[in-house]
C-alpha cells in the first residue's frame, strides 16, 4: 500500500503535538504513524494535540491541571531514575493524586505510577485525535522494558486497518 509512514524517536513535548496534527492533516499522504513520545513535562495546552475538550472530558480543568499532569509526568522518569523531587504544596499535585496520598508523602513508586498514568492520559488523547483523523486502532505500545528506559511507549496507527493479531 503506498503512502508516507512517520516514525519518530524522541519527538520531545509538544514536537509530538505538532507531528500528530500534520499527519491528522494530510490524509492522502501518511498512511502511517509510528511515534515514541517522550518529555511530557514539555507540553503545551496551546500545542497539545489532544484539546481542551478531551482535557475536559478526563474531568480536568485545563487552566490549571494541564500543568500540573504536565509536571508531575516527570515523576515517570525522575523516580525511574532515582532524582525525585519532593512533592511541594499542594497545587502542583492533580486532585486524585491529593487524594490518593492523604496528606503524606508518597513513595517512589506511587510518584513513578502516577507519572505514568499522566504520560498515559496525555497520549490517548492524541491516539483520539489520531482516530478522530481516520487512524484506525490508534494504540500506546510498549517498545522496549522499563529497567532500559521509563521514556518506552510508541503511539502506532494505520489508515483504515485493523491491528495485527498478537
Amino acid at each position: 500500500r503506498g503512502g508516507l509512514t512517520l516514525i519518530g524517536k524522541h519527538i520531545c513535548g509538544s514536537a509530538s503535538d505538532m507531528v500528530i496534527r500534520g499527519a491528522s492533516r494530510c490524509p492522502g499522504d501518511v498512511h502511517a504513524i509510528v511515534l515514541a513520545t517522550c518529555c511530557h513535562h514539555r507540553c503545551t495546552l496551546r500545542e497539545y494535540a489532544g484539546g481542551l475538550s478531551f482535557i475536559e472530558s478526563v474531568g480536568l480543568r485545563p487552566a490549571t491541571d494541564f500543568q500540573a499532569l504536565t509536571r508531575m509526568s516527570s515523576w515517570a522518569v525522575n523516580e525511574a531514575q532515582g532524582r525525585g523531587e519532593s512533592d511541594g504544596a499542594g497545587p502542583t499535585l492533580l486532585p486524585a493524586a491529593q487524594h490518593f496520598s492523604q496528606g503524606r508523602a508518597l513513595d517512589p513508586s506511587e510518584r513513578q505510577a502516577i507519572g505514568r498514568q499522566c504520560k498515559d492520559i496525555l497520549d490517548v488523547g492524541r491516539c483520539l485525535l489520531l482516530r478522530a483523523s481516520g487512524f484506525a486502532h490508534p494504540r500506546l505500545v510498549q517498545y522496549v522494558d522499563d529497567a532500559i528506559t521509563p521514556e518506552n511507549m510508541l503511539i502506532v496507527a494505520e489508515r483504515g486497518r485493523a491491528p495485527p493479531e498478537a
